[in-house]
This record gives structure tokens, C-alpha cells and sequence, in this order.
């Protein structure tokens, strides 16, 4: 296959895929700005979803079992969202957003990584405390999705 053959499919791929996940490396603000409110926005679901977990887990009105995996998914889509985020070099001036983006994202793993052992670990005692700083961090993580957006 040529270069030029292989630089054509590559080219197709994107338009197939759309504009939204072919961001350059290296974007403008306002590309940037748009890729930190997609992730903010995305973390802030899947932080609400675990905190909503917790909740009904500690009401009895789902079973261990589901929450266990439901936590999972909800951790690995925050996974995957902060890893194509980090993937995109901020311009110079937004290095603030990436510092303070990548620092509640990390806040968000860390909790929900929390949050899976308590369950795990039939810790329930901890599921309050624990679902309040989801709430928190899902406050911060709208705030500065809507700095952005």
C-alpha cells in the first residue's frame, strides 16, 4: 500500500469517525475549550452515576453485585474520557484548565476508586461520606465545565 493510498484511508477514517474525535494534538483555544467541556461534562455524569450508586446500594435498593458493575463502567469511561483529554496539548494560555482539569479528574478517579472498595469490602458505614464527596466533586467539575463551555 502507498503513502498516499494509506494517507487517503487515514483521511477517511476521520470524516467516517467525525470531526469531534480527530482533534489535533496541538489545537486552538476554542478547540481545546470545546475538548475540556466534552470531558468535564462526560466525568460529571459518570461522578453523578457513582454517587447515585452509593446511594441506592446504601438504600437497599439495588444488589452489590450491580453496583459493583455499574461502578466499573462508570470508572472506565472516567478512564477513558481523561485519557483521550490528556492525549491534547493545551495552547500555552489554557494551561490553567489542563492543571485544574487533570487535578479533578484525578480527584474523580480516586474517589470512585474509593467508592468500588468500600463496595467491595461490604463497607458500608463508608458509602455517605464517601457519595458526598462524589457530590462535591461533580459541583467542581460543573463549575468549571461551565468556565468553559
Amino acid at each position: 500500500m502507498s503513502a498516499r493510498t494509506l494517507g487517503a484511508g487515514v483521511a477517511l477514517a476521520c470524516l467516517l469517525v467525525g470531526a469531534t474525535a480527530c482533534v489535533p494534538a496541538s489545537p486552538d483555544d476554542d478547540t481545546y475549550e470545546g475538548k475540556a467541556s466534552t470531558t468535564l461534562g462526560g466525568a460529571v455524569s459518570e461522578v453523578a452515576t457513582m454517587q447515585k450508586i452509593l446511594g441506592a446500594l446504601h438504600e437497599g435498593r439495588i444488589f452489590r453485585q450491580t453496583a459493583i458493575a455499574q461502578m466499573r463502567d462508570s470508572q472506565s469511561s472516567l478512564d477513558t474520557n481523561t485519557g483521550a483529554f490528556n492525549e491534547v496539548h493545551p495552547p500555552r494560555d489554557l494551561d490553567w484548565l489542563y492543571r485544574r482539569s487533570n487535578a479533578l479528574l484525578s480527584d474523580a478517579a480516586d474517589t470512585g476508586n474509593q467508592a468500588r472498595l468500600a463496595i467491595e469490602r461490604y463497607e458500608a458505614y463508608r458509602y455517605p461520606a464517601i457519595a458526598r464527596e462524589l457530590g462535591s466533586i461533580a459541583d467542581r467539575l460543573g463549575r468549571l465545565e461551565g468556565k468553559v463551555s
